[in-house]
């Protein structure tokens, strides 16, 4: 139910792409017309465990958003063998920060590396952005020469 969804409202792109989003729903009740949405109940609490009012606000400054994804761009689930790029488009509306997190699918946690923080953070001040504004994000087990702060 977390990685392949039945709900469509998953879907951050529908039809195109496997981003999914991690909170269904909008609101924190998991409420629709007063029908429980109970899929999107237990996916969040699996994921998260824990649910707050904020996680609905969509404006910059006040909540946070969160997709998340288990699949390459061809459909194949990721893997930590491959090598993948995500591409962040320019302008992202983030008045604090972005990161990218890596989390291990069976504990849920951090993905455990050689790196302590597994992710890439903007106010690190080491994630180059590209001369169009766009930022790319390399993973896998060695950085690609020349994006290792990326």
């Amino acid at each position: 139910m977390m990685f392949k969804p039945r709900d469509s409202a998953a879907d951050y792109y529908p039809g195109e792409g496997s981003w999914k989003r991690a909170f269904v729903g909008g609101n924190y009740e998991f409420l629709d017309n007063g029908a429980r949405l109970l899929d999107a109940r237990a996916v969040f609490h699996y994921r998260c465990t824990v649910i707050t009012p904020a996680i609905v606000a969509e404006v910059v400054g006040v909540g946070s958003q969160y997709f998340h994804t288990a699949e390459d761009s061809t459909g194949a689930w990721l893997a930590g063998a491959r090598h993948y790029r995500l591409r962040l488009p320019a302008d992202i509306p983030a008045k604090n920060f972005r990161s990218v997190d890596l989390y291990d699918d069976q504990t849920r946690s951090l993905l455990e590396t050689d790196n302590p923080y597994p992710s890439i953070v903007s106010l690190a001040g080491t994630v180059e952005t590209n001369d169009d504004g766009t930022t790319g994000i390399w993973f896998g087990p060695t950085a690609p020469d020349g994006h290792q702060g990326n």
